[in-house]
C-alpha cells in the first residue's frame, strides 16, 4: 500500500515519456497533446467530462482515426479501432498504447475523483503521456513520478487570447449576446431562465444538465456551437464543467 506505482506492473515496464503541457484555458496546451494522439499508431484520450470525450472520439473519427467512445454511460465501439476516447474513470490500465493523454490533471487533488486520476497518471501503458492542466499542479506530479523512473518533461503554454472581465454587471437580460452561456444550478432555474430570455424576443436556447440523456446534451451542445443555428444562448447548469 506503501507504493502505489507498483500496482501498475506493465507501465513500470516502460519507461515512458511524460510530457506535462500546463497553462490557462486557452492556451493550446490540450490541442498540441491532440495532435500526437491525432498521429499516434494507437492511443486513449482520458478527459473529466463525457462532453470532452465524445468531443475528441468525433474529432479523431472525423480526421479518418477510427476512435471508441467509452464512459459510465456509454459505449460506442468502433470496429478495428485502435484509439479510445473515455472519461478518467474508465481508462484502461492493461492495454498497450503508444500514446496517452490525461486532460485537466489538477483534478487529482479532488476529494470524490482525485483516485482516478492519479491512477491513470501512475497506471496508463503508454511508450509517451502527456498530462494537460494547471500550472499549479506541476510540483505534485512530479513528485508522484519520481519513484516511477519515468522521463518528464514541462511545457508551460501562455494564453492565446486575452481574458477580459466584464466592467459592470449584465444589468438586464437585454444585455445577453449569441454566444453567452448562461449558468445555474437546477433544472428549474434552467427552464426558467430559457423562457425569461426567449420572452425578450431576441434570442433562442439551447439548454443542457446532467439528468438529459447524453445523446440529447451532446445535440444540444453542437446546435449551440453551430453559428447558422438559432438557438444561439447556452442555459446550462454545472454538468457543462463538472460532470463525468
Amino acid at each position: 500500500m506503501t507504493h502505489p506505482h507498483m500496482w501498475y506492473p506493465k507501465a513500470r515496464e516502460k519507461k515512458r515519456n511524460v510530457y506535462l503541457h500546463v497553462g490557462p484555458t486557452n492556451s493550446g496546451k490540450t490541442y498540441n497533446a491532440l495532435k500526437s494522439l491525432e498521429a499516434s499508431s494507437s492511443g486513449v484520450y482520458c478527459g473529466p467530462l463525457r462532453l470532452l470525450a465524445r468531443e475528441v472520439a468525433q474529432r479523431l473519427n472525423k480526421v479518418d482515426v477510427p476512435c471508441n467512445l467509452i464512459t459510465g454511460q456509454e459505449r460506442d465501439e468502433i470496429e478495428g479501432a485502435k484509439h479510445s476516447s473515455v472519461t478518467v474513470e474508465m481508462a484502461d490500465v492493461t492495454t498497450e498504447y503508444q500514446c496517452g493523454i490525461i486532460d485537466e490533471i489538477q483534478m487529482v487533488g479532488c476529494k470524490s475523483r482525485g483516485f482516478s486520476f492519479t491512477r491513470a497518471l501512475l497506471g496508463l501503458c503508454s511508450d509517451e503521456l502527456h498530462v494537460c492542466g494547471d500550472p499549479a499542479a506541476v510540483p505534485l506530479i512530479q513528485r508522484i513520478l519520481e519513484a516511477t523512473g519515468d522521463l518528464v518533461t514541462v511545457q508551460y503554454y501562455e494564453r492565446l487570447s486575452p481574458l477580459v472581465p466584464l466592467k459592470s454587471p449584465l444589468g438586464s437580460f437585454t444585455n445577453i449576446k449569441a454566444g453567452d452561456c448562461l449558468v445555474t444550478f437546477s433544472r428549474r432555474g434552467i427552464y426558467s431562465l430559457k423562457k425569461r430570455i426567449e420572452m425578450e424576443g431576441k434570442h433562442l436556447c439551447s439548454v443542457v444538465y446532467g439528468s438529459l440523456p447524453p445523446e440529447t446534451r451532446t445535440k444540444q451542445a453542437t446546435i449551440f456551437n453551430d453559428d447558422t443555428s438559432d438557438l444561439n444562448v447556452l442555459v446550462a447548469s454545472d454538468a457543462i464543467g463538472t460532470r463525468r
